[in-house]
């Protein structure tokens, strides 16, 4: 069932391994989604995982997150 016609067809397959945080940034960082500096001292979402065989990571800034989950 697709709840949202903006997600695309549905057809895919989630992540072998996954991670998700809520970290508090040491360093300067940019969001993966909308590319703005995420600031040390500033809160962020780190996901890691594998995708299709592939170990990659994420940092998206909280505002980024909010948007993403609502939709």
């Amino acid at each position: 069932m697709q709840c949202c016609p903006l997600t695309g067809s549905g057809d895919f397959d989630g992540p072998a391994c996954f991670t998700q945080k809520v970290r508090t940034a040491r360093k300067t960082h940019r969001c993966c989604e909308c590319r703005e500096y995420i600031l040390p001292g500033t809160r962020y979402e780190y996901v890691s995982g594998v995708w299709d065989g592939c170990p990659d990571s994420y940092k998206t800034c909280l505002s980024c997150a909010e948007i993403r989950d609502h939709f």
